[in-house]
């Protein structure tokens, strides 16, 4: 069996720095440090931290006065910010540039008199941090979602994850909407690029294998990128998972990862594929 390994795999720059503040984080306060909310979509790696010290919560006050406490990739809605100052936080913010970027244009779009639209999934850690840095505005991610979206000037973001196609797509639906629209391409490059290197490997393999959290938007929109070009495509999180899969059936094998997923995880499927049908 042969197998091939994306191009575009492993962290990309915002989880990688992400990561980095945490083990710092971790270093300074000698194993007692807080994330606001799981640092990273990969449970492997967020029990990873919490072993060494790094203990996410989903509401600050179950952290202490003046505890470390950093922001997560996906970036946090303002108030978590203003509540951790209030309580002497020691805040580091690992939200994600990209993330950043997004946020920042979505405030602006609002002051300067936009409705502002946001392509993304709702409840989205990402997408509700936007939401609420902008003040205003709705969250789609789909064209049948936007029935009730009509304002003369209309503004659009994206979480930064999605698929081209998909910004593409709505924007279109909304010229027929507004006499004015103002579009903010906030997509990731290296979402870009990883799914495009992900798709031209599955057209070239007998089956292809995406590796990430299962609670990680961008690992599943890669799994079903893949899977409507290869059907043999599975999306697993750990080489535990492998025993489901008959993968002797196939000459070769692909494999890609989320975002979030270490390349210390996609290096022991990798060995372990091999020992198992090398």
């Amino acid at each position: 069996m042969k197998i091939i390994v994306a191009k575009e795999s492993g962290f990309c720059y915002g989880v990688s720095r992400a990561y980095r503040m945490a083990k710092e984080a971790i270093l300074k306060t000698g194993g007692d440090a807080y994330s606001y909310g799981p640092l990273i979509h990969n449970q492997l790696v967020v029990d990873s931290l919490k072993t060494e010290g790094l203990k996410p919560v989903e509401d600050i006050n179950d952290a202490p006065d003046g505890a470390y406490l950093i922001i997560r990739s996906h970036g946090a809605p303002p108030e978590i910010y203003e509540k951790a100052r209030e309580r002497n936080m020691k805040i580091e913010d690992a939200t994600c540039t990209f993330v950043r970027k997004a946020q920042v244009r979505a405030i602006e779009l609002v002051e300067q008199g936009y409705h502002l639209v946001i392509v993304g999934k709702q409840g989205h850690p990402e997408v509700e941090g936007i939401l609420r840095h902008a003040g205003s505005g709705e969250v789609v991610y789909s064209t049948e979602q936007l029935n009730g979206v009509r304002s003369k000037k209309i503004g659009v973001v994206c979480q930064t994850t999605m698929p081209v196609e998909v910004l593409q797509k709505i924007t279109s639906n909304l010229l027929l909407r507004s006499s004015e629209i103002r579009v903010y391409n906030t997509i990731c490059n290296a979402t870009i690029n990883r799914q495009k290197s992900a798709m031209e490997l599955a057209h070239k393999v007998d089956a292809m294998i995406i590796v990430g959290g299962k609670n990680s938007s961008n690992t599943r929109r890669l799994y079903e990128l893949c899977h409507s070009r290869n059907e043999n495509s599975f999306h697993i999180e750990d080489k535990s998972e492998l025993d489901s899969l008959d993968l002797g059936k196939f000459d070769t094998v692909g494999v890609s990862s989320g975002a979030s997923t270490p390349n210390w995880v996609l290096e022991e499927i990798v060995r372990d594929i091999e020992q198992r049908y090398g």
